[in-house]
């Protein structure tokens, strides 16, 4: 089975104060957290050498198999801000 999620750049309570305006992107969930972070680095065009993927509350996910299909992911560029 294979899921989709729709993933977002910027931490997950900043983009909604702020009203982010910077669309999302609705993709397949690839098979390694490693692959999501390159994926949405193209999407996005950021480096995601340092980066790490939330959830919409902001928890840190270690592992693509707490993802599920329909979550809204969020790529958040320097890790140490979270």
């Amino acid at each position: 089975m294979s899921y989709r999620v729709s993933i977002y750049r910027g931490q997950p309570m900043i983009g909604r104060r702020a009203h982010c305006s910077e669309p999302d992107k609705l993709i397949k969930l690839p098979n390694s957290l490693a692959e999501l972070k390159i994926v949405q680095g193209k999407k996005f065009k950021i480096d995601v050498t340092n980066a790490s993927v939330t959830d919409q509350e902001g928890s840190e996910i270690d592992s693509i198999e707490e993802i599920r299909d329909n979550d809204k992911l969020f790529i958040v560029e320097d890790a140490n801000c979270l």
